[in-house]
């Protein structure tokens, strides 16, 4: 091999590598944040609003629930399936709760810079389900429904799973 050639294979080896290693300080690094998608048309939503501590409400309001399923903009097919199996087991589960308002579902990018905020507020690593029990439009508790990957394959046992879930996290509210 002659040195102009062991000089372009060089050159392009580094290449490769700096490309490389910038992808990764890119995505180990902060999470570009990401804007909350369309929400479903036969759904009522609200704006995803972060955790806080929580306060004494009037017993009087009623109990509602967020289902927020967070996502990045790389989606694959299981990935696909979470948010489908998610936003089923709400809607049919809870179908008078969410007509009534007191029951939302949002798809979320957490890599849109609006959303960024709920990786630190709901500790995500990952793509998730959370479910935010709220009250009078203050945040009370919230879960992460981390058991989604493992049940993704059992359409059942996944619904059964989120809509205990819920109904646990509602406890006797309603």
């Amino acid at each position: 091999m002659n040195s102009s050639m062991r000089r372009l294979l060089r050159w392009s080896l580094l290449g490769v590598i700096a490309v490389s290693i910038f992808a990764v300080i890119r995505h180990s690094g902060s999470i570009r944040p990401g804007r909350v998608a369309a929400p479903t048309a036969s759904l009522q939503t609200s704006k995803p609003t972060p955790p806080r501590i929580p306060r004494k409400t009037a017993v009087t309001e009623p109990v509602s629930v967020a289902v927020y399923y967070f996502h990045g903009f790389a989606r694959c097919v299981t990935c696909r399936k979470l948010e489908e199996y998610s936003h089923a087991a709400v809607t049919e589960g809870f179908s008078d709760e969410v007509r009534k308002g007191r029951m939302t579902f949002s798809a979320v990018n957490i890599e849109e810079p609006e959303n960024a905020h709920f990786v630190q507020d709901y500790g995500l690593s990952s793509k998730t389900l959370v479910i935010q029990k709220q009250r009078g439009g203050k945040n009370l508790e919230w879960r992460n429904l981390d058991r989604i990957w493992q049940l993704v394959g059992d359409r059942e046992a996944f619904s059964a799973y989120v809509r205990g879930e819920i109904t646990a996290l509602r406890g006797g509210d309603s």
